[in-house]
């Protein structure tokens, strides 16, 4: 499997479908979906919606299925334009699939989903700057993405700064492009306001408490965190590899995929001080894409990246038969 989407063969994007159904399938077999007739999909300051009898339904197990394959498409996008690879390469998506049938999220619609795709796009727009061209377009973009993301998940409003420093490895530190930065980073509140305003609704406000996630962790939560912690620990020693001999645009875009990491670390931190929303490793799986590549590209440390991707997806397949 590995082998197969290391190449650079576009078609192998048409299996990726084949291997969300094989988690899927173990996840309604496991028991896990349940019988709740409603559906809760919690969008973060954008409300709750409650909708009936769709859970169970074939349309919902589609439009989870075709938001994590697009999210996964986009990013492996993002990765070979980025020219990570010196050839194209169809890992980032396996990886981002695999990692993320860890966790139930993987299976339940909401606006984590929706701030998973912002932040991968927003990487895309950072990762096209350069220091020949001006930036602003690109600037606002990502700016706007990173808006909606927080709209759909509050707590990525740490993320903010940390966006700044993400465009300045690329471009020098200029008046009108940060004015351009907010403009796009206010651009998506500016209609969550008027949308409160509108429909006479509560606006948008972060309630400081301990997290409910805090107090459910659990054995399940615990090993999804240790083979994340894995993950990322060799994931590092295969890019300080590729590091040796790489360029200095090649650094450059590591410190963006770095410095998205180290921001969603913050992030989690600043999430446990705060009621709502509910706790997400699962961001962390969009830096651990890139960096997962690199040992799985590399002749010296094949094997064990190899060896610990096929524990991660046995792990994803029979975790609802053997924890439950």
């Amino acid at each position: 499997m590995i082998r197969f989407f290391g190449d650079n063969r576009p078609l192998v994007l048409f299996f990726l479908p084949l291997i969300l159904v094989v988690f899927h399938v173990a996840f309604q077999l496991g028991g896990i979906s349940g019988d709740e007739p409603v559906v809760n999909l919690t969008c973060g300051w954008w409300g709750d919606v409650q909708v009936n009898e769709w859970k169970n339904s074939i349309s919902y197990e589609l439009l989870v299925g075709i938001w994590i394959l697009a999210n996964a498409v986009t990013l492996n996008y993002t990765f070979n334009s980025g020219e990570f690879n010196d050839k194209n390469t169809y890992l980032p998506a396996l990886i981002f699939i695999v990692l993320s049938s860890m966790s139930e999220t993987f299976y339940v619609l909401s606006g984590f989903h929706l701030a998973m795709s912002m932040l991968i796009l927003m990487i895309n727009q950072f990762l096209r700057l350069d220091q020949n061209h001006d930036g602003s377009k690109r600037i606002f973009n990502g700016a706007f993405f990173l808006g909606i993301a927080i709209t759909a998940y509050p707590a990525l409003i740490i993320l903010t700064p940390f966006a700044i420093l993400m465009y300045l490895g690329f471009r020098p530190f200029s008046v009108r492009e940060l004015w351009f930065f907010l403009l796009g980073l206010l651009t998506p509140a500016s209609y969550l306001f008027s949308y409160c305003y509108l429909f006479n609704l509560p606006f948008p406000s972060i309630k400081f408490g301990w997290n409910p996630y805090v107090q459910q962790v659990n054995i399940e939560v615990l090993l999804v965190g240790v083979l994340l912690v894995i993950a990322f620990i060799i994931g590092l020693i295969g890019l300080y590899q590729k590091m040796s001999t790489a360029g200095n645009r090649f650094k450059k875009e590591v410190q963006v995929i770095n410095s998205l990491g180290i921001s969603l670390l913050f992030m989690l931190v600043f999430n446990v001080f705060i009621e709502s929303p509910m706790l997400r490793v699962e961001f962390f799986i969009i830096p651990l894409s890139f960096l997962f590549t690199f040992p799985l590209l590399s002749k010296r440390f094949n094997l064990i990246a190899s060896l610990f991707f096929y524990l991660i997806f046995f792990f994803g397949v029979l975790k609802f038969f053997i924890l439950r």
